[in-house]
């Protein structure tokens, strides 16, 4: 009877061990993954100047500052956010229509706060509202040159399954010091059709990045919102954080990426005050 017992407690403490190396090898994976991409991690702020109108007519103006997480994806520092977080005019209006009210707004003043406190100026360069993205590119003061940027791999990417557990990466708020976090979580589902979503039990953040315990981009967490928002569709998961695929982000960011390569080609032809149909017929003569 007592070598049972003698035996069984060897099982129990066997099992304890067990559990403790996989918990501390998975720590240690999220410290790595926190330690080379934490400081991809920034705050975006802007301020919202908003137009509301009632139904009699009535309008008001009032200015409001936005804040939302995002991850810088490239070495040009282009930051993608949640677009829901950082410009909800159009969720508002969604929600205040049935109020009878209207809703419009415009965003200025955009920064992104990086992890040392430095802020820079940027413009939205790109937005899907479908996908609840917005991309944001930093600019530079006149005679100054834009810092070397962390920024997350979207072309180191991995699929994960339900009940698969995840890294994510935040940042607390200014009332706690914007102090770098990270949580571990679980895959609690998979949206695959119309599109895939990652769905989860514990979020970061909005606009966090999402690792795979073998280090592999996960995806960005967004809003996935209902077609016609209003407050019963909010009280019944109308609006829920999901993992949007890394795959999915990096096609809008290419998107970016495009435009902004246009834009800057437009500006410099306007500074040489070349035309782009003097361009084109040029093209034209060469061939």
């Amino acid at each position: 009877m007592r070598s049972k017992v003698l035996a069984v407690l060897v099982i129990l403490c066997c099992a304890v061990a067990a559990v403790s190396m996989a918990t501390d090898e998975l720590t240690a994976i999220a410290r790595d993954i926190q330690k080379k991409n934490q400081d991809a991690v920034v705050w975006v702020e802007g301020v919202l100047n908003l137009q509301f109108s009632g139904m009699q007519g009535q309008s008001q103006n009032q200015e409001q500052k936005v804040e939302t997480l995002g991850t810088i994806i490239n070495e040009s520092g282009l930051t993608v956010v949640p677009n829901s977080t950082l410009n909800p005019v159009s969720m508002m209006s969604s929600m205040m229509k049935s109020q009878g009210m209207s809703v419009d707004g415009q965003l200025s003043d955009v920064k992104i706060r990086l992890a040392d406190g430095t802020e820079l100026a940027a413009e939205v360069v790109m937005k899907d509202e479908d996908l609840d993205l917005a991309f944001l590119l930093p600019t530079a003061e006149e005679g100054k040159k834009l810092p070397e940027f962390t920024y997350v791999n979207l072309n180191d990417t991995t699929e994960v399954k339900t009940l698969d557990q995840i890294i994510t990466l935040g940042r607390m708020p200014k009332l706690m010091n914007r102090q770098e976090s990270v949580n571990v979580c679980r895959i609690s589902c998979v949206i695959e059709k119309p599109r895939k979503f990652y769905c989860v039990d514990v979020i970061g953040g909005m606009g966090v990045p999402a690792f795979a315990t073998n280090s592999r981009l996960v995806g960005v967490i967004v809003l996935k919102k209902s077609v016609n928002i209003d407050m019963s569709s909010v009280q019944n998961g109308g609006i829920t954080p999901v993992i949007l695929p890394a795959e999915d982000v990096r096609d809008i960011a290419d998107q970016a990426l495009v435009a902004i390569k246009k834009a800057s080609e437009e500006k410099a032809d306007k500074k040489n005050g070349e035309k782009p149909e003097d361009k084109k017929a040029d093209v034209k003569t060469d061939n």
